[in-house]
């Protein structure tokens, strides 16, 4: 990166390699500039017809890369449902009561 970024966006990483150069990246950004960049995490992973976008590996390094240093995390419903190992029903459900 040149010059200091303060806030990225992703959308739709479709591989762990991908998944890892940004966190990495992100991480020597950190570093070079002595605070968090504020990461938006648009985890796309489900197309709109239900079919899965991404493999086993980007979904778990998703989980144990990205997430953990997102500021907001932007799901739509059945991504935030595959992402909690829940029904599409079960986190409406939740999400009424809230």
């Amino acid at each position: 990166f040149k010059g200091s970024l303060q806030v990225v966006k992703t959308g739709m990483l479709p591989n762990r390699a991908q998944i890892e150069i940004i966190a990495d990246c992100l991480s020597s950004h950190a570093k070079k500039i002595g605070k968090e960049v504020s990461l938006i995490l648009d985890p796309v992973m489900i197309a709109s017809t239900g079919s899965r976008l991404v493999d086993d590996a980007a979904v778990e390094a998703l989980k144990s890369k990205l997430i953990p240093m997102a500021t907001l995390l932007t799901p739509n419903l059945p991504e935030a449902a595959f992402l909690l190992g829940k029904k599409e029903s079960e986190v409406e459900s939740y999400l009424d009561e809230s």
